[in-house]
């Protein structure tokens, strides 16, 4: 796996991606994404101007590891699996499983008109020796090497289970949503504003779920 640190090396100088922007001309959006390695690739004219703004060479923005990892998803009983696969040089070495109770409950929620509704929340519970993402991570994978992997790298794979974790949520509120959206098509005025409510929609679904599951003690 390879990920960028951009957002370490910004941190390290408390400089904003906004500032960045400014002195490099790049996008806000474009150092955003790359923050959040959520960007395929960097052309190299981006690279350069980063290096050469934060005094850097190329090798002190990237961070590498031999190992690859996959995740998967898959509900069962009530019970939500999370698959990490875990390669090293294209070899498998092993398959770690995070394993959560799936239960619902019901809060009230009050209204902009100060009315009340009743909402559905989900509750994703993984047992003690889980909870500790990092922990269970590194005691999992019997390779001495394994723990010497960044930090930054075990958070980027924590972020793609949180991505996992998000999506499952999405397509278990599927209908909803979409019934939503369907009745919202009929009152907003402009493709603009029905991405916004569908943005938001999406935002407020995936904050119906509580976890437990933390990355060594930040919750999720």
């Amino acid at each position: 796996m390879i990920i960028n640190r951009l957002n370490v090396l910004l941190a390290e100088r408390t400089m904003k991606a906004k500032k960045l922007s400014l002195l490099t001309g790049i996008a806000q959006s474009t150092l955003t994404r790359i923050t959040n390695n959520a960007s395929s690739q960097i052309d190299y004219d981006t690279l350069n101007k980063i290096c050469n703004q934060l005094q850097i060479e190329p090798k002190d923005f990237f961070d590498y590891t031999p190992y690859d990892f996959e995740i998967s998803t898959e509900v069962e009983n009530s019970e939500l699996s999370i698959y990490i696969k875990i390669n090293k040089f294209n070899t498998n070495v092993t398959i770690v499983e995070f394993v959560g109770k799936l239960t619902k409950h019901f809060e009230t929620i009050q209204d902009d008109d100060d009315s009340f509704h009743k909402e559905e929340f989900l509750n994703l519970d993984f047992p003690e020796t889980m909870r500790n993402f990092l922990e269970y991570l590194n005691k999992e994978v019997d390779k001495e090497d394994f723990t010497s992997i960044s930090i930054a790298i075990k958070q980027t794979v924590f972020q793609k289970v949180k991505t996992a974790i998000d999506n499952f949520v999405l397509d278990y509120y599927k209908d909803e949503a979409q019934e939503n959206i369907r009745e919202m098509a009929f009152i907003v005025d402009s493709s603009t504003e029905m991405t916004r409510y569908a943005n938001n929609l999406e935002k407020e679904i995936i904050s119906r779920l509580k976890t437990n599951l933390s990355f060594n003690g930040f919750d999720i």
